[in-house]
């Protein structure tokens, strides 16, 4: 085996067992939703930019997704991303959205 597919299979194995971290929450700073959808599915990603060893650090606190329904399947991308932030991601995280509280 090359050195280039031992690391490559190490980055990989690292990738795969090697979950992320999840930051705790700091209630007095700004959260960023991301959210993605596509053929099979919607996603979304609470993330938080946080102070660590006096550098800037985003990381997750929240992950969340779901399988889209067969009806939601002939919906195109952005209504999907739609879907996705209107759906899972708001109501199960209780977020303020455009000024109301989602729960």
């Amino acid at each position: 085996m090359t050195k280039e597919r031992v690391k490559a299979y190490e980055a990989l194995k690292n990738a795969l067992t090697n979950s992320p971290f999840l930051l705790t929450p700091d209630w007095k700073l700004p959260f960023k939703l991301y959210i993605a959808a596509c053929g099979e599915g919607l996603g979304a990603a609470l993330n938080q930019t946080q102070i660590s060893n006096d550098r800037p650090v985003e990381g997750p606190i929240f992950f969340i997704s779901r399988q889209i329904k067969p009806t939601e399947a002939r919906y195109g991308a952005v209504t999907g991303a739609l879907l996705s932030e209107e759906g899972p991601a708001l109501s199960k995280l209780g977020l303020t959205y455009g000024g109301l509280r989602i729960w």
